[in-house]
């Protein structure tokens, strides 16, 4: 017995002193955001904690975020003025903000910019919580969003939006930034979640709209790049162009969804990438690659429009529909799947999620018994890259990873030190793993991998 048992706190020892250091992968100038009662896997997490990261969204002075608690317009105005780097505006701005609150500079500001108008009589009402249809107005102001489609959207409660806020209900369906409720409803006049306006909010500054002085914004009507175009699914959420043999040609498009995609809905046949031939066509996840036959010359500032006259669907069997798009501009390597392997040879697939500048990657262990351990982690990446991270004890960590599938060495460093399950939730409920990758021509992704471990 007691030699088990030593064996076990040396185990745990080794967790203490070598895992979990290389877990965290942050500089301590740096280290990600964390909140009490707000875990991997949670509606919204992953955005809330990059813009948490960004200094654009904060917690709550006992380390909570409150995700479910309703935002009001003084905390909304805040928001976009971190958002947006609205400057500083002197004095009050509407007869309800007196000088000197936290939320003074921030109403003026944003009634400056138009986003918040204000009541007829003068007000702002800071403390009133803000509605779901107010909210799509605010955003379609704040990022100068414009209609993407003549297509109607499927609302079923239309009915009960004011008419002061529906185009801007349909606009932001119509550039992804909402996908409404079950039932295809929006609920126009339910209060909106600090959760739900983060993700609006990161979804909104995702399109790459933010007005910035003397700026200019997307034609109206014409699609930003990387953004769905006229007819196009709601649930494409970027594409990107991929030049995988740093040779200056695009050899790729990736096409980047909010849910996974049922492979057997997607028919190579009816894709089109305008101006290039189509190899191969490949479904993972949340992502359909579509493989291209190199031009002769240089074009990696190609912006290819793609289309799919198909109709696509989730693993669920819902419909995600056509695609009318263009493609980003910016090359960038990109994470396509991953996965981890237990002991008893069980695939835990993760979710992957992609946007211009960060990649995500989600694994759920809670339902893994305690005596299993990791055999291996994997993860399929576009292209040759170098993974550079840090640790809270100082000094980085650099790997070299190929195009094609790679070792994930957080997965081999449990496994090779045989750290069961059960011990490593006497640690932690849950970890995430972060740092950055990017290509030779510098191109880079920041990477967090969030493992839930009950």
């Amino acid at each position: 017995m007691m030699r088990k048992m030593t064996a076990t706190y040396i185990r745990l020892l080794l967790a203490v002193v070598l895992l979990l250091p290389i877990m965290t992968w942050a500089n301590p100038a740096s280290a990600q955001v964390t909140f009490t009662d707000y875990k991997p896997g949670e509606f919204g997490y992953a955005n809330v904690i990059t813009l948490a990261n960004q200094g654009i969204i904060k917690g709550y002075d006992d380390g909570s975020f409150r995700p479910n608690h309703r935002l009001n317009r003084a905390d909304a105005a805040v928001l976009f003025q971190r958002a947006l780097k609205l400057p500083a505006a002197q004095g009050t701005s509407f007869k309800d903000v007196r000088t000197g609150l936290y939320y003074t500079s921030a109403a003026a500001a944003t009634k400056q910019a138009g986003i918040f108008r204000g009541n007829p009589d003068g007000t702002f009402g800071p403390t009133d919580r803000l509605t779901r249809e107010q909210m799509a107005s605010v955003l379609v102001r704040a990022f100068e969003l414009k209609p993407v489609s003549t297509t109607s959207v499927k609302i079923n409660d239309q009915r009960l939006i004011a008419q002061a806020h529906l185009q801007d209900v349909i606009t932001l369906y119509q550039n992804g930034v909402t996908k409404g409720k079950p039932g295809d409803v929006f609920d126009p006049k339910g209060f909106v979640t600090r959760a739900e306006f983060t993700v609006f909010l990161f979804r909104a500054m995702e399109l790459g709209t933010i007005p910035t002085q003397g700026g200019t914004t997307p034609a109206p009507g014409a699609p930003a790049p990387g953004v769905p175009g006229v007819g196009s699914s709601t649930q494409l959420t970027s594409i990107f162009t991929v030049d995988s043999n740093n040779n200056g040609r695009i050899d790729a498009v990736l096409l980047q969804f909010s849910v996974s995609i049922a492979s057997s809905s997607v028919e190579a046949n009816k894709f089109t990438v305008n101006g290039y031939t189509i190899s191969s066509v490949q479904t993972s996840g949340s992502t359909i690659t579509l493989n291209l036959t190199e031009r002769s010359s240089a074009d990696t500032d190609a912006r290819p429009s793609v289309t799919y006259t198909g109709n696509l669907k989730d693993t669920s069997g819902n419909d995600v529909g056509q695609v009318n798009a263009t493609a980003s501009d910016m090359v960038r390597p990109m994470i396509s799947a991953a996965h981890l392997t237990t002991s008893a040879g069980t695939q835990i697939t993760g979710a992957v999620s992609n946007t211009a500048t960060a990649t995500t990657i989600s694994f759920d262990l809670s339902a893994e018994p305690n005596n299993r351990t990791l055999r291996d982690g994997k993860m399929t990446i576009s292209e040759n890259v170098t993974m550079t991270v840090s640790n809270p004890l100082g000094g980085t960590e650099t790997e070299t990873l190929t195009k094609g599938e790679n070792n994930m060495s957080f997965a081999a460093l449990i496994a090779e030190l045989n750290l069961d399950f059960g011990l490593i939730r006497e640690l932690r409920d849950s970890f995430a793993v972060t740092g950055t990758y990017t290509d030779s021509n510098g191109n880079s992704r920041s990477i967090t991998i969030n493992v839930k471990m009950k």
